[in-house]
């Protein structure tokens, strides 16, 4: 009888040291991780367990239901933002979530700015460094979907809104839901196009950054997409200012003013010496401008100038075009001149 006992002492002994030991490994043995998670007020257990074991944050969706309950939390799991970086044991990423949110910066970006403009804003809120959001520009192959395959850098798909960023989130993870975001709404926009065009996705984003920054009236994109679809069918250069800009950008020479010898400078995105588009976005445009290139108003417009005030008029003839240059630009400034 004695030796019975001794003997079922030893063998619970025994299973409770295997338990201990399987319990220690599945809680408390740690391995990499690196995610940001968003736990949405009202989620259940199983939902989060869902979107850890998706990110490869946990390696159980079970072990991790189990944990919430053995460590009294199931009840305790905050809405917010998570950052999981690291080294981690699946104990930590338990309690992580009972902690409440990572501290979000909200940060809005205007339509028409360049990723570098962006990245600028981004840095100043304490979000990443320039260098390396630089990287991931240049090199932004495995960020973009197929259709866009080919882009050599990731100007014109970081779409210009409102986030709210973990303050903990990398850059890399910054840019992709930017480019989330742009995805979401390109696809919005080419829905039901207006007339058919033998252009590429890239070409139409392309086209989007040039009508986003030749105006910032919603009603006039069309206006605009127009003259310039007319252009290219015709095989007429698009005298798009904005693409001096760009090129005088690239080359470190911009200083705010557009001179006569800037018209002639030698660059790929200078669409007054170059026929077509630019090769590539000189911008990142927004929804306005994207829906513009699918949805252009039906003219025969071949011609637009500024009328100084933020709106622009329209012509078809190179006569009547050349009429508005004199009354809207060449009047206009002779006349602020002979008031100072």
């Amino acid at each position: 009888m004695k030796v019975r006992f001794l003997t079922l002492i030893t063998l619970l002994l025994c299973l409770s040291m295997i338990a201990g030991a399987i319990f220690v490994h599945i809680f408390f043995e740690k391995y990499p991780v690196s995610a940001t998670i968003r736990v949405n007020k009202g989620e259940s257990v199983r939902q989060v367990s869902e979107k850890l074991y998706g990110n490869k944050v946990v390696n159980s969706r079970e072990y991790f239901k189990t944990g919430t309950r053995l460590f009294g939390v199931e009840r305790e799991i905050k809405a917010g933002f998570y950052r999981f970086e690291g080294e981690m044991t699946l104990y930590q990423v338990i309690m992580e979530l009972t902690t409440g949110r990572d501290r979000l910066i909200r940060i809005t970006f205007p339509e028409g700015l360049t990723c570098r403009e962006m990245f600028q804003i981004l840095v100043s809120k304490g979000l990443g460094s320039e260098k390396n959001y630089l990287q991931i520009f240049n090199d932004p192959a495995n960020l973009l979907p197929p259709e866009f395959k080919g882009a050599m850098t990731l100007e014109g798909f970081l779409f210009p809104d409102t986030y709210l960023f973990p303050e903990r989130a990398t850059e890399e993870e910054i840019v992709r839901e930017m480019i989330r975001q742009f995805m979401i709404h390109f696809q919005k926009a080419s829905a039901n196009p207006a007339v058919f065009q033998a252009l590429t996705s890239f070409e139409r984003l392309t086209l989007a950054s040039l009508i986003e920054k030749e105006t910032s009236r919603e009603g006039e994109r069309p206006l605009v997409a127009s003259v310039f679809l007319n252009r290219l069918r015709i095989h007429m250069k698009l005298d798009c200012d904005p693409t001096i800009i760009y090129s005088l950008i690239r080359q470190g020479r911009w200083d705010g003013n557009i001179r006569k010898p800037d018209i002639t400078i030698d660059d790929p995105y200078n669409t007054y010496v170059y026929g077509g588009l630019p090769p590539g976005p000189i911008a990142n445009p927004g929804e306005a401008s994207l829906f513009a290139v699918f949805h252009p108003a039906r003219t025969d417009y071949l011609y637009f100038v500024s009328r100084n005030d933020g709106t622009h008029v329209f012509a078809s003839h190179y006569s009547e075009h050349l009429e508005n240059v004199r009354h809207y630009q060449v009047r206009y400034w002779h006349r602020k001149r002979h008031k100072k």
